[in-house]
């Protein structure tokens, strides 16, 4: 094993060959790295002190850093082949250990480690994790935008419906989804919570009173109102939608048949909605 002590003696008396030989050792170590199985115990190691370490397969590289022995990358001598250090081993040494021996990349098995986790080990001095957890890393306030999209924390249709989180990035499947139409409740008043879908659909088996809320300043809605295989219901609408010189419309009264009311709301607080009949008898 080429592991020697790299300080000849400054005290007694040594032949010559001792001398040669004990400086060919050193050399030796040198050459090699201390390559061993074992660190280095010849003398006390030295930061930025090299060891091949042959316990491993394949072998690894090591540099002392003061206070113990941080892998550096591997060396293949059969495929002759040198690695950087793995993801594996930055994992190991921020504290984590791999679900399993193919789990050495984030989430390719279901008890894997979620990108949440990672950076709440990462945004630390000392990578212990005490700095983060991952709800923090997920983010409530804009200025988390970025780390909620790399944990995973994107807009779900519901969010992007309501339109109040600022911190949660949209993608086009939360988009998408927030278009889906709203099924509502018939009742003698019928109520349409519009931060729960802008598009909303019911079917009239009686009169109602339409009755809105949740709504946003700028944003258009959509309402299909469809009569029952009896027809001739009749609706009474909000005094917050204005339908201008024409006037509330008069539905179909045809059994099944269906008509579009698109709204624009124009101030939430009062509130205020254009409101027009955009197709009848559908």
């Amino acid at each position: 094993m080429p592991q020697a002590a790299t300080v000849m003696p400054t005290i007694g008396t040594v032949s010559g060959l001792t001398l040669v030989t004990d400086i060919n050792a050193a050399l030796a170590a040198i050459v090699s790295h201390n390559s061993g199985a074992t660190a280095p115990s010849a003398t006390a190691p030295t930061e930025g002190q090299f060891w091949l370490d042959t316990s491993t397969t394949p072998r690894t590289l090591r540099i002392y850093d003061g206070i113990q022995w941080v892998a550096m990358g591997t060396l293949d001598d059969s495929g002759h082949l040198w690695m950087p250090v793995t993801s594996a081993q930055i994992l190991a040494a921020l504290g984590f250990t791999p679900a399993s021996a193919t789990a050495l990349a984030l989430k390719l098995d279901a008890s894997a480690y979620t990108a949440a986790d990672v950076l709440a080990k990462l945004l630390t001095v000392d990578g212990s994790g005490s700095g983060l957890d991952a709800d923090t890393v997920r983010g409530a306030t804009p200025t988390t935008f970025g780390l909620a999209l790399l944990a995973g924390a994107v807009a779900a249709a519901s969010d992007v419906q309501a339109g109040t989180n600022n911190a949660k990035p949209v993608t086009p499947a939360g988009l998408a989804g927030s278009a889906a139409i709203q099924a509502l409740t018939y009742g003698s008043t019928t109520s349409w919570n519009m931060a729960s879908g802008y598009n909303a659909k019911v079917t009239l088996t009686g009169v109602t009173t339409f009755s809105v809320s949740g709504q946003l300043a700028g944003l258009p809605y959509t309402l299909f109102v469809t009569q029952d295989g009896t027809g001739g219901r009749t609706a009474s609408w909000p005094a917050s939608f204005n339908w201008g010189a024409a006037g509330a419309p008069t539905l179909s009264t045809a059994g099944g048949k269906t008509d579009i009311i698109s709204l624009m709301c124009t101030d939430a607080s009062a509130p205020t909605f254009v409101a027009t009949l955009a197709g009848k008898g559908f």
